[in-house]
């Protein structure tokens, strides 16, 4: 069903009258009595169907409250993190790190055996990790620095 299909039919404010929320009920054209509540307050905006939080799209309904207000620019919230996501800060690497590691860990909770190849891989490296012994790429003596590369660690970037 496209977004043609759907319209506010009503627009519901909470709290201050410009800085509070904006309830928008959204429903379908042809079917009377199914409604979707798009809320906004500030820069975020949710949605009652949960697509954003669920897949990180904006869903239809999202859009339909777009259309009714003429706005032609999608909200920063609504563009999916990894178009915007630079990665240089440690809340980018780590939201990156977690989605990639739901993936993996979705998959190897299939098979016993890559369950467990997984879970000792990671056990080991939590183990290395903790020892202090976090080889961090090669030590030259024309960077004057007499710390072995075993225990040599660079930050990326400063939050």
């Amino acid at each position: 069903m496209m977004i043609d299909g759907f319209e506010v039919v009503k627009t519901l404010a909470r709290g201050h009258p410009i800085f509070g929320k904006k309830v928008y009920v959204v429903g379908f054209k042809q079917r009377w009595g199914v409604f979707f509540y798009v809320e906004c307050s500030g820069d975020a905006v949710k949605c009652s169907c949960r697509k954003m939080e669920r897949e990180g799209l904006p869903c239809r309904h999202i859009f339909c409250m777009l259309r009714h207000n003429n706005l032609s620019r999608i909200p920063d919230c609504c563009a999916l993190r990894r178009m915007r996501r630079r990665g240089d800060t440690k809340a980018e690497r780590l939201d990156e790190m977690k989605e990639l590691g739901h993936q993996v860990f979705d998959l190897a909770s299939e098979d016993a055996q890559e369950f467990q190849e997984i879970k000792e891989f990671l056990e080991g490296w939590l183990e290395h990790r903790r020892s202090g012994a976090v080889a961090v790429g090669d030590n030259n003596a024309a960077d004057g620095d007499s710390v072995p590369p075993m225990t040599k660690k660079t930050k990326l970037i400063e939050d």
